[in-house]
């Protein structure tokens, strides 16, 4: 009882709790019963950053830090994932983006990218999947070397140590403790979301969408310019 009595509770601090408030505003939002008009929002984010005015099949050549948009299914709104490693045996390993645009939790990382579809990374929803399932889906951006090299360092140390490096904390989540959190709704939703989205795009076959690889357009623009890994 002695021990017990020792242990004390550490008050948050500054920015655990303007992160959790922002998430919660936004969770809140898509709560509501009209959030319907939230989530075509969202798509029409999410559709902002697809080349237009043109046509391409699904691209099959998976490589890693390639930020793809799977087959959309009916009813369900974008979902984005990024490549983090390919197997001996030639599965994909991919880690989805979130679906609000703070880190719920110190397992989701912020990718450092302005666009809210793709700016949080769910590192505990990381997917093995066969690659014919993402081989249904398109490049819509790569990662540069530093963000390539920033998400594979956190992922292995969340393996390792089952937390992030210490200078990536704050782009993090806060800690989860309580056990009628909303966030562990959340994590529910999300993994069912991005179920939905793999078991649906495995019986994708021949869709397209608009694209011109003649005409130049602007993609994503991240934190770090390539040019700062020039070796």
């Amino acid at each position: 009882m002695k021990k017990l009595e020792e242990l004390k509770l550490e008050p948050a601090a500054g920015w655990e709790k303007e992160r959790l408030s922002r998430w919660l505003y936004e969770w809140e939002l898509m709560q509501a019963p009209d959030n319907a008009t939230e989530l075509e929002a969202q798509d029409e984010k999410s559709l902002d950053i697809l080349p237009k005015d043109s046509v391409a099949p699904m691209d099959d050549n998976i490589e890693i830090g390639q930020i793809r948009l799977l087959a959309p299914a009916a009813s369900e709104n974008m979902v984005f994932i990024v490549i983090v490693s390919i197997t001996k045996d030639g599965n994909i390993g991919c880690v989805p983006f979130g679906s609000l645009a703070e880190p719920a939790t110190p397992d989701e990382l912020l990718s450092e990218r302005a666009i809210e579809v793709v700016r949080v990374y769910s590192l505990w929803n990381l997917r093995e999947v066969s690659p014919n399932i993402v081989g249904k889906s398109w490049i819509v951006d790569l990662l540069d070397k530093p963000e390539t090299k920033r998400l594979l360092r956190a992922l292995a140390a969340l393996d390792r140590n089952g937390s992030l490096p210490n200078d990536l904390l704050e782009d993090a989540g806060p800690p989860l403790v309580h056990p009628e959190d909303p966030r562990r709704e959340y994590k529910n939703c999300e993994r069912q979301r991005i179920n939905r989205a793999f078991a649906n795009n495995s019986a994708v076959r021949d869709n397209t969408i608009l694209y011109d690889p003649d005409i130049e357009h602007e993609f994503l623009k991240a934190a770090e310019s390539p040019e700062s890994y020039e070796t």
